[in-house]
């Protein structure tokens, strides 16, 4: 159905009006009328009239069904199954054709195709709504997938989004905090450019090369700027499996059938895939430059090195300190402590300062029960992370707090994805797996980098001298713990155990020191950083433990 609208972009403001309310009409809505108002309460009647809702944007054209794609992601206006439909509208299109193709590469590359292409497979892999991607080879034999912009959507762009207003009374029956429709357009537009705009998708993947270089767990195509216009984009394609193609052929499948249909060179299951990709979606929103926003279950892919690959998707950002607020903040969701979250969370609101019932909310957080927003599906408990987080962010709107943009982002991105892992594996609740995974490497790391032996040298001549110190201050601390013993009437024995105390004191603490540095030998040989052969490693370890033991042996000697 909407491809008929490709043809249709000459319609002016007036008709194009008027078509969509001859639509609105003929699925049973009409502007003014009753049925706008928010009257439908039960289960049965919202599910039809959501139903109904999907079927029109569908038929309303690209513009329109991107549009209602947006809204399925705005989780804090409208209750989780509601964005679940809207994200089922397709983004599908028809294909352009075989001569439309090759002159818009024609028109970019120039000559350059003949010279750079070894093969072009005509037919598309998938025809999007902006855009549709072909396979290709070049001479150099680099696999590489080329994505077309429809020179028609801009077209459509500006004739439909000043009429997107139209679609306001049809969701006021299903929001749940009132549907402000000039805010919620504002947003769509926002980004609704990045579709188009080729420099700054280059920037969003230059960023995450260099992210890549320093997480094992990522892999990101080489983006190809000479052969990248305002209308084509072109990276090299890595082998692997879009999470779109291991998603189960249908949907009753649980994870126990599907992993019959699973590559048979994936040494990894789908439960790992879909725990891995959510821990490497969560890396990059906390910890790396850019994150995708909007993403398709096949804009990810996992290689045979298990490294999951963003190849598309809308990317932006999060600034340093929000970032620390939301990873705080997920630890104590998952970690049942709603005091914290609500603390973490509050710092990231626009209008915090004027807002008067921060008590009384907080008390609604202590009292978060996920289920009553309606559990994703029916295998699932209701209690899941994700749900913990959504609900929590429909408590902060309904009371009128207002988040400040970057952190609507994130919710965006964090509900597609939890959208895609739940088709994956819907009774597994692999967001606080993979936050589980997150937590245990960033520990790792943080290990690492106390226990690294060349931070060590770096920093010893400056802490050299406290560490001369430190025996004395240990001794100053632990005869000011014992002191009231040698008070109480000891005095005649003080200088005998004065100096017993000082010499097992002393052991302690050389006997901490040595087991100390075979703990780092040991370490950093297992992870790599010591060169030496194993035995030499192994014997320096043993000896420190050994001195280690005895020096401890002789405070129970004294």
């Amino acid at each position: 159905m909407i491809a008929a609208f490709w043809g249709k972009q000459e319609l002016d403001n007036k008709d194009r009006r008027q078509e969509i309310e001859d639509c609105l009409a003929e699925h049973g809505l009409k502007p003014r009328q009753r049925m706008w108002v928010k009257e439908e309460t039960s289960s049965t009647q919202s599910k039809v009239h959501v139903k109904r809702l999907r079927s029109i944007i569908e038929s309303l054209g690209p513009v329109f069904s991107l549009f209602g794609r947006y809204l399925g992601t705005r989780v804090d206006l409208f209750p989780i199954s509601v964005c679940l439909e809207l994200l089922e509208i397709p983004d599908v299109t028809e294909p352009m054709d075989h001569d439309t193709v090759q002159s818009i590469i024609k028109q970019e590359w120039g000559q350059k195709s003949a010279s750079v292409l070894l093969s072009f497979d005509p037919s598309p892999r998938s025809s999007r709504l902006v855009y549709q991607t072909h396979f290709g080879r070049f001479v150099d034999g680099t696999p590489v997938r080329i994505q077309l912009i429809n020179p028609v959507f801009p077209k459509l762009v500006e004739r439909d989004s000043p009429l997107l207003y139209l679609l306001q009374p049809a969701f006021l029956s299903v929001s749940a905090i009132g549907f402000r429709i000039k805010a919620v357009i504002a947003d769509f537009m926002r980004f609704l450019p990045l579709y188009l705009d080729r420099p700054t998708d280059y920037n969003g993947m230059m960023a995450l090369a260099d992210d890549a270089t320093q997480f094992n767990e990522l892999a990101v195509p080489p983006f190809m700027p000479d052969l990248s216009t305002s209308l084509i984009r072109t990276i090299e394609r890595l082998p692997g499996w879009s999470l779109d193609e291991l998603m189960p052929a249908s949907p009753d499948k649980y994870v126990g059938s599907h992993e019959d249909e699973m590559p048979k060179n994936l040494d990894l299951g789908i439960s790992d895939v879909a725990r891995r990709t959510c821990y490497v979606w969560l890396r990059q929103a906390l910890f790396g430059s850019q994150y995708p926003v909007e993403i398709r279950p096949d804009d990810l892919s996992i290689l045979p090195t298990h490294k999951i690959v963003f190849h598309d998707g809308i990317f932006t950002s999060l600034p340093s300190i929000s970032q620390d607020h939301i990873w705080q903040y997920l630890q104590a969701t998952a970690g049942q402590d709603p005091d914290t979250a609500f603390d973490y969370l509050m710092q990231e609101m626009e209008n915090r300062e004027s807002f008067e019932d921060e008590s009384e909310l907080r008390v609604r957080f202590r009292q978060v029960v996920p289920f009553r927003d309606g559990p994703w599906s029916l295998s699932d408990s209701g209690d899941s992370l994700a749900e913990h987080v959504f609900v929590h962010l429909r408590l902060i709107r309904e009371y009128g707090l207002q988040p400040r943009v970057h952190l609507m982002d994130f919710y965006r991105g964090l509900f597609t994805l939890v959208a895609i892992t739940k088709k994956l594996v819907p009774e597994q609740d692999a967001l606080r797996e993979g936050l589980d995974e997150l937590r245990l490497k960033m520990g790792y790391e943080q290990i690492r980098e106390m226990m690294d032996l060349n931070v060590w040298q770096d920093t010893f001549s400056k802490y050299a001298m406290s560490v001369i110190e430190l025996p004395k201050k240990l001794d100053e601390v632990l005869e000011r713990v014992s002191g009231d013993g040698i008070n109480s009437g000891q005095k005649s024995s003080s200088g005998r155990s004065s100096s017993a105390g000082q010499k097992s004191r002393s052991a302690k603490i050389i006997g901490i020191l040595c087991m100390m540095g075979a703990m780092v030998l040991v370490y950093n040989h297992l992870i790599g950083t010591i060169d030496e052969d194993l035995w030499v490693t192994r014997t320096v370890a043993i000896i420190l433990l050994m001195l280690g033991i005895s020096a401890l042996g002789l405070i129970r000697k004294t």
